[in-house]
This record gives C-alpha cells, sequence and structure tokens, in this order.
C-alpha cells in the first residue's frame, strides 16, 4: 500500500506518455534545435549589452572599460594561440636602453602581452574583449573581477 500524489498536468513514471508528447519530442530535429539556441544565443547578447550599457551609466565610464572575459573564453583564447607564439614573441624582442630583452623560455606573460598587442593592431587598436565582444561573443561581458 502507498500514498501518491499528482500534481496537475504532471505525469507520474506509470502514465504512458501521450502522443503529443512524442510528437513534440520527434519535431525538434537538429536544424529547429539550432535555431533555438540562436534565439536564445541572440536573447542572451542582448541581455548583455543592456548589462554593459547600465554598468558603464551607473559608472560614467565608456563601455569598453566594464567588459570582462568570462573564464571559458580566456581558455578558449589561450588553445586558440598559434604553437610557435613563444618563438614568434621572442624574434621580436625589444631593446631597452640598448639592452635586448631576454627570450621567452615559455608562454608566460610577455608572450601574451605582445600577442594580444599584435590583435589589438589587426582589429584596429582595439581591446580583445571589445572586438569579442562587438561580435556578440557570450563570453564577453560585464567584469566583475580583476585578475592581474
Amino acid at each position: 500500500m502507498g500514498c501518491s500524489a499528482s500534481l496537475p498536468g504532471v505525469a507520474d513514471a506509470t502514465t504512458p506518455t501521450a502522443a503529443s508528447t512524442t510528437r513534440i519530442a520527434a519535431s525538434l530535429s537538429p536544424d529547429r534545435l539550432a535555431a533555438h539556441a540562436a534565439t536564445a544565443s541572440v536573447l542572451r547578447a542582448a541581455l548583455n549589452a543592456d548589462l554593459v550599457s547600465q554598468r558603464a551609466a551607473e559608472r560614467n565610464l565608456p563601455e569598453r572599460l566594464t567588459l570582462g572575459l568570462s573564464v571559458d573564453a580566456i581558455e578558449e583564447y589561450i588553445t586558440a594561440l598559434p604553437a610557435d607564439v613563444v618563438e614568434q614573441c621572442n624574434e621580436n624582442r625589444p631593446t631597452i636602453n640598448g639592452v635586448r630583452v631576454p627570450a621567452n623560455a615559455a608562454l608566460n606573460g610577455y608572450v601574451n602581452q605582445w600577442q594580444i598587442a599584435r590583435r589589438s593592431e589587426a582589429d584596429g587598436g582595439k581591446a580583445y574583449c571589445e572586438a569579442l565582444y562587438e561580435c556578440g561573443d557570450p563570453g564577453v561581458g560585464v567584469a566583475t573581477v580583476f585578475v592581474s
């Protein structure tokens, strides 16, 4: 003997699936799912743009100074770096006060700074997150933490 409670409109595990439910599930083709995902992405981007605008207005700052990258966006950036980025950076080391800056042994902040500067030049002087934001990248939004 047992108890069972039901909520209006919610089937329990013993209720057979209704034909209409099967039709709905079957009608979500990959194309339709992609369209729903694209719509959701557009809505998230619009909400994100509103948050960026709001933060900029509250702080009396240009929007670009309120932008930040998600951890996922940072990881994607690092993954997308050219395999020879350290060598590229080392080939272009500056000379300061007559002394050439030492070579980098591995990917580090100096290599990252050099690579970001190249991207900024290619994007007309824009910051990396600013260029991504203008493309509607979901990994860019209001900065909430500063990491140096």
